[in-house]
């Protein structure tokens, strides 16, 4: 029987998997050679890899996807919980076998250069094969899109603007580092409330630009895809046109002062 950790969120209970018994524990061998199992001289180098570098153990915790309990899968990784002797609990981004990406250095270099806005978690330590970073802890933080609907359908506007203020304004610093992250114009999965911050993850599609799209991407989203968005805008009073002026113009410079131009625009500068 496996050591087991209970956490307070149900969600983040699970077994533990000690990397030095990985040779022969059935969950590390799946997560080590995901999306297949594996066996010999590979499974022995990955395993030896990953405690040369300092983890200890594999956490089975999360949702269960392809009969296997993790954190997440993308096309070129596979996510799970681990634990560091360095860093502790963390979130361990692993290239998959089959993976069309042969290095994850590049997710992780945007993760750096992104790191200045505050919306990235703490970058722990990464290689071509992994990223390991902070857990975004899920007694405290929350996908955007689910605190947006509950304070939308309870009328409480002043937190409602409140709450968008920040995350427009996260967007611009972010902006202002010229990383792109890529995906927010579907923020269910990577924009994250935490309380009185916002964390953005999976940076897997980042890249440098003159142009990002973070903040334009939210805005499109929260003004035209979100199925709250009617009621949202009539609740704060914006007219699309407008804000779609005010959007555009903020795309040709990211200044601050397009910023609260086009917050004004989305009735986000007062109240």
């Amino acid at each position: 029987m496996g050591l087991g950790i209970r956490i307070e969120d149900a969600f983040m209970d699970g077994e533990v998997h000690f990397l030095a018994r990985g040779l022969n524990d059935p969950y590390t061998r799946r997560i080590l050679c995901f999306p297949s199992d594996c066996e010999g001289s590979l499974l022995a180098e990955r395993v030896d890899r990953l405690m040369r570098d300092g983890f200890i153990y594999l956490l089975e915790t999360g949702s269960v996807i392809h009969g296997v309990r993790v954190l997440g899968k993308g096309y070129s990784s596979i996510v799970v919980a681990a634990y560091h002797r360095r860093h502790g609990l963390g979130v361990l981004k692993l290239r998959r076998l089959d993976s069309r990406r042969d290095d994850l250095s590049r997710e992780a270099e945007s993760m750096m250069k992104a790191g200045g806005s505050g919306v990235v978690p703490e970058l722990y330590t990464y290689s071509r094969d992994y990223i390991f970073r902070e857990l975004i802890d899920p007694l405290r933080c929350r996908p955007v899109e689910d605190v947006l609907a509950e304070l939308s359908e309870a009328g409480r506007i002043k937190e409602l603007k409140k709450l968008l203020r920040m995350v427009f304004t996260a967007l611009w610093r972010l902006d202002s580092t010229r990383v792109d992250h890529g995906e927010l114009n579907r923020p269910g999965d990577h924009v994250f409330i935490c309380r009185d911050s916002v964390k953005i993850i999976d940076w897997e599609s980042a890249r440098v630009s003159e142009k990002p799209g973070n903040l334009s991407s939210f805005a499109s989203f929260i003004l035209y895809r979100f199925k709250h968005s009617g009621r949202i805008l009539q609740e704060l009073g914006v007219d699309r046109g407008r804000a779609r002026v005010e959007l555009k113009r903020y795309k040709e410079n990211y200044s601050e002062d397009s910023l609260h131009r086009f917050l004004e625009a989305m009735g986000l500068n007062t109240g």
